[in-house]
């Protein structure tokens, strides 16, 4: 016998042999080859089980394996029991999917090969398709267990059987891989061949598809082997959506003529679209080239006031992406938008959209931001050690330690985070911060006196008082002042997305007040004498302890409104949920 799937494995895993369960299955007069050969005839006869009808049985196994290799509650970070259950189900329910093809009759490969495939798969994160690889796994980890791409499995599984018997391997990249022994590598790799070939040999052309509850297996079976990282691969995923609304898909041809190729995810929950999804990289962002079909379904639906703004930033950010592979000049309103001075890029998939970094490495920024604020560039520091009295930009973010002063410029492109500090020492010129406010720990917001314009959120959760504030006009997202006594400060406050007032007792100061483009958590206000100018909130608005809206008679609200102590409601529009 010459051992050679044995020896494979001990090259990767070299105490393999020492295991318990493996010298279990031996005798003490063994070597390594032959411990680990006998331990692979046992799981062999463990097979033999999963292609039996004793499903009893075949569950304390499965259990054994979930015990193994599914997260535990205590590893979740959520407090919640649903959302827990929800993560352990998905994991079980991808890994059964492993367990069933690894074990089934049709699979006929010698155990070995299917030992090094399922520990190699227990590694695996997301798959990058950016990088083109896993990303790795931990025990903390709430993602399923990767989605089987046969055509990719299989190919890795026989050429990792040819390389062991000594055939000759042509690609060379793909020989050094399987010489090194990584599953994730190599299967990263034949995934994205076929990935490749895949989007070579489809059209734009498509149709849609709508699944609604009830309809979570044939949506999750429409979806095994693309590879598109979308969550819903999940039968168990699915179905909690599905409950929330319908999930639309729009699939185009694969080589075969058939509309079985996804590439556009909308799903709703309500009325309102809750997550739009392509596949162009690994942040799940759409396709350029499908983004007209997705405007032209949203159109169809209701609720897509934000998902419109979320077009239009993808149309901009593709032209400008097109001007930059042509080497064209941006506009001042194109770099406004680049650098994202009047706030965050808004797109479809998760995080930054990785052209705008792309494009951002290969520009000159103080140039750039020269032409936005038509300034001297030399009035433009990009190192925290050239902040000084002369700079009026700064672009970067500033990290304050506890001890760091800076003089902070006018205006700041980036995020200000004041981590422990007490105060902000430093920041009474700035005006402008295109980025967010970190500062939790703040007591005092006195050295903000100048300050207008926070395009993204401000964590001001400490303050007690607005004194400094006064000067704030708009806050682009969320505005945390959950501890303030009294909006006494915010005269100017004409805008803001998310506002958490959670414990403020009483509206004066807060007259100027007009738009809420998230919630409104005045849950402890008594007197809201003082939001007479308030005419809108597009989220929630959170009122437990006032009596009565009769100082709100022109607010519309278009989430929920949620009341306790509600005697009297004047002119409010849109329903009233009284708690």
């Amino acid at each position: 016998m010459n051992y050679e799937g044995e020896k494979f494995l001990l090259k990767l895993y070299r105490e393999l042999y020492n295991k318990e369960s493996v010298k279990h299955s031996g005798r003490i007069s063994d070597d390594k080859y032959e411990l680990l050969n006998k331990y692979l005839a046992r799981l062999e006869k463990t097979e033999k089980v999963f292609k039996s009808e004793k499903i009893e049985l075949i569950k304390y196994l499965k259990k054994k394996y979930y015990d193994k290799y599914v997260i535990k509650e205590e590893d979740i970070d959520s407090t919640r029991e649903d959302t827990k259950k929800k993560i352990i189900n998905s994991q079980k329910e991808s890994l059964d999917k492993w367990i069933d093809y690894l074990m089934k009759e049709e699979t006929n490969y010698p155990m070995w090969v299917r030992y090094w495939t399922f520990q190699g798969m227990l590694q695996l994160g997301k798959y990058d398709k950016d990088n083109k690889k896993f990303t790795k796994r931990s025990k903390r980890t709430t993602l399923p267990f990767v989605d089987i791409n046969h055509e990719a499995l299989e190919k890795t599984m026989k050429e990792v059987m040819a390389f062991q018997k000594g055939c000759k391997i042509e690609d060379k990249d793909l020989e050094k891989l399987i010489s090194n022994g990584s599953f994730g590598k190599i299967y990263a790799y034949n995934i994205s061949k076929i990935v490749s070939n895949q989007n070579r040999e489809t059209t734009e052309t498509g149709i849609w598809q709508s699944f609604m509850q009830g309809e979570e297996i044939k949506l999750a079976e429409s979806l095994e082997e693309k590879n598109t990282g979308w969550c819903i691969t999940s039968k168990s995923i699915a179905a909690n959506y599905l409950e929330c609304g319908r999930i639309h898909i729009y699939y185009t041809k694969d080589k075969r003529g058939n509309y079985t190729i996804p590439r556009i995810c909308i799903r709703q929950e309500d009325s309102k679209i809750a997550e739009i999804k392509g596949v162009a990289d690994s942040q799940n962002n759409v396709e350029d080239s499908m983004v007209s079909i997705t405007e032209e379904k949203l159109n169809k639906l209701p609720g897509n006031k934000k998902a419109k703004k979320q077009i239009e930033a993808m149309k901009l950010l593709a032209s400008i992406y097109h001007k930059h592979n042509k080497n064209e000049e941006l506009s001042e309103k194109e770099l406004r938008f680049l650098y994202q001075i009047d706030g965050k890029i808004e797109n479809f998939g998760w995080g930054n959209d990785p052209r705008i970094d792309e494009i951002l490495k290969t520009r000159n920024s103080k140039i750039d931001i020269a032409k936005i604020f038509d300034c001297n560039p030399d009035k433009i520091s990009t190192k925290k050690e050239e902040l000084n009295n002369n700079a009026y930009i700064y672009y970067g973010d500033i990290d304050y330690e506890t001890n760091d002063h800076y003089t902070v410029p006018p205006i700041v492109i980036g995020d200000i985070n004041l981590k422990d500090c007490k105060s902000a020492l430093g920041c009474e010129n700035l005006q402008l911060l295109a980025g967010s406010l970190l500062a939790s720990e703040l007591e005092t917001a006195e050295s903000f006196n100048s300050l207008e314009t926070i395009t993204g959120s401000a964590d001001l959760s400490n303050l007690k008082t607005a004194k400094g504030l006064e000067n704030l006009q708009q806050v682009g997202k969320t505005l945390n002042l959950k501890n303030i006594k009294t909006l006494e400060g915010l005269n100017s406050l004409e805008e803001t997305g998310t506002l958490i007032l959670s414990n403020t007792e009483y509206s004066k100061g807060a007259a100027s007040l007009k738009v809420v483009r998230g919630n409104l958590d005045i849950s402890k206000m008594i007197d809201l004498s003082d939001f007479k100018s308030l005419e809108l909130i597009e989220g929630n608005l959170i009122c437990y302890a006032s009596n009565s809206t009769k100082y709100l008679p022109n607010l519309k609200v278009k989430g929920n409104q949620y009341f306790y102590h509600i005697i009297n409601i004047h002119n409010i529009k849109k329903r009233i949920r009284t708690i």
